[in-house]
């Protein structure tokens, strides 16, 4: 594990751009290893955060543009989105919202295929990293897209990319911790995305818990994307919505050739409450003892 961090590492100093596979294969290994849960792991190979500072100042953020609309023969500056990546902070610092993840290029390209998913809608993302989609929903149509991150540096990297891309008119970006009662689960939302956020057990139950609870206050759309990295990450993911009242139905992708791999192993889902699930939900409550109607 150590080895494959310090070849990436040397591969990024030499100002090489990296294909996706090496940092999928960094968090699979990750994720792969019994025990030993993926953000404790991070914290025994992360530098300090002056370490991380450094580095920032020397391994400056890459623009990358994205063309987010395949329908246009001509690649058209109105259909892409600017970010800036740094994912080197995957490796350094344990942060996982500096990159884009083909979890999210495959939500966008759902959501190009079909615009009235999300045209005239607030909505709200979780997990929102750079905000490719959250500024995809924008220039869709959304009438206002609010980007939420538990790091404060993605945060601020999220303000940085809606001003960047002049959607600040539209765009708000907020701190929202996954499983930790917001203010933001208490307004009423049209439309829930999230992409690439259930890559661990505690994770996942504590994203769940978010969703139980935006669901039950304004019953919005929930589109959540999730990479098929381990099987029993996707038992997990499904066993545990079950057990919160949830239930997940799988959507099919977008037939149009986008900005994700064709051979990508990301699943769509839409999430709902089960038909028999109580209302009221007790955010202290573990999933194994919530109480489901018969």
């Amino acid at each position: 594990m150590q080895m494959l961090k310090i070849i990436i590492d040397a591969l990024e100093r030499s100002a090489q751009e990296l294909d996706e596979r090496f940092y999928e294969t960094f968090l699979d290994t990750e994720m792969s290893r019994d025990n030993e849960p993926l953000l404790q792991e991070f914290s025994t190979l992360s530098q300090t955060p002056d370490e991380i500072e450094e580095l920032c100042e020397t391994r400056p953020p890459q623009d990358v543009r994205y063309f987010y609309n395949n329908r246009h023969p001509l690649r058209l500056d109105d259909d892409s989105i600017i970010v800036q990546e740094q994912p080197w902070l995957l490796t350094s610092g344990g942060i996982t919202g500096h990159r884009t993840w083909e979890a999210s290029l495959s939500l966008t390209d759902l959501l190009v295929s079909d615009p009235a998913l999300i045209k005239d809608k607030c909505v709200l993302e979780l997990g929102a990293g750079l905000g490719l989609l959250t500024c995809v929903c924008a220039k869709l149509g959304a009438s206002s897209v609010t980007a939420t991150d538990g790091e404060p540096s993605v945060v601020a990297k999220l303000k940085l990319t809606a001003e960047r891309n002049m959607l600040e008119h539209i765009i708000t970006a907020e701190k929202l911790e996954f499983g930790q009662d917001s203010l933001l689960e208490r307004k009423k939302w049209d439309v829930v995305l999230a992409a690439d956020v259930a890559y661990e057990d505690e994770l996942i139950k504590d994203v769940l818990r978010t969703l139980r609870r935006l669901l039950d206050n304004s019953q919005p759309l929930v589109i959540f994307a999730a990479t098929r990295r381990r099987p029993e990450t996707m038992s997990f993911l499904r066993s545990t919505s079950n057990a919160m009242g949830l239930r997940l139905q799988q959507v099919l992708p977008s037939s149009t050739p986008g900005l994700a791999l064709q051979s990508s192993e990301v699943v769509l889902f839409s999430i709902d409450l089960k038909p028999t699930a109580l209302t009221a939900y007790d955010s202290d409550l573990s999933c194994e003892r919530l109480a489901i109607v018969p």
